[in-house]
């Protein structure tokens, strides 16, 4: 069966599927880390899920903002942005403690990136909702424009 390269970026395009992808690859970057470690085949740390989690939390955000500016239905993929974030941040903080060992409490560097990484997601959100704004505004206006010179003057 051969993946389309459309059918895949259509399902991108909804936020909670690009979660779902994130966190599997998440899964999948962490446990090949920590694999490789357990058989002594590379030197990995044990906050190392930890900093897998925090790069594809990154990853998500980036493109959700993405997602937002390009999107039709802008309400509703910004709760969709949102709901997928808190899945994303309780499901690969959940596998990252199960895979080191250590809870957030205990990786304390990753506790303060999760804060900050939480602030630029919203930081992203409101970027990309603010440049949709101004773009959608913009073709009013130009719209609105076009109609003015398109009719004829009465004199």
């Amino acid at each position: 069966m051969r993946l389309n390269l459309d059918q895949a970026i259509s399902y991108l395009k909804d936020p909670i599927s690009l979660a779902v992808a994130v966190l599997i690859l998440s899964v999948i970057i962490s446990t090949a880390g920590m694999s490789l470690g357990w058989f002594g085949l590379i030197e990995t740390y044990d906050l190392f899920p930890w900093m897998i989690a925090a790069a594809m939390l990154l990853y998500y955000s980036f493109f959700t903002a993405i997602i937002l500016m390009v999107t039709r239905d802008s309400a509703r993929d910004w709760s969709r942005a949102i709901y997928g974030f808190m899945g994303f941040v309780l499901l690969s903080g959940l596998y990252a403690w199960l895979l080191s060992g250590l809870s957030i409490y205990q990786a304390q560097t990753y506790q303060s990136i999760y804060i900050v990484l939480t602030l630029a997601f919203f930081v992203f959100l409101s970027i990309g909702s603010t440049v949709k704004f101004i773009v959608d505004f913009t073709h009013k206006r130009d719209a609105q424009a076009d109609k003015r010179t398109d009719t004829p003057k009465n004199q």
